[in-house]
């Protein structure tokens, strides 16, 4: 699997999933030929916990300000993204 997010996605998008994300699951999945060259990663976050906490220093918005910060593409022809919580593609 290391090898796997490495290939798919830099170090740095790797760091702010580590540090942003509540849970965070990733996996293989077969592309149409039955290979495994398709990352899925599933995260989801929590909050900091004060009742006084700004909106933009909480984790998901940290996680999205530091992701649109970066320089680097994760090695990806195309991008999906899934935001319904109860979606059959999610990891867990």
């Amino acid at each position: 699997m290391d090898a796997a997010k490495t290939f798919f996605l830099s170090t740095e998008l790797q760091t702010i999933h580590n540090e942003c994300c509540t849970t965070l699951q990733y996996g293989l999945k077969a592309d149409g030929n039955g290979d495994n060259t398709i990352l899925k990663v599933t995260f989801d976050f929590g909050t900091k916990g004060s009742p006084s906490q700004a909106a933009a220093d909480d984790w998901a918005e940290q996680f999205n300000t530091r992701k649109n910060a970066l320089t680097s593409i994760p090695n990806v022809a195309s991008l999906q993204t899934i935001t319904e919580s109860d979606s059959a593609e999610h990891l867990f």
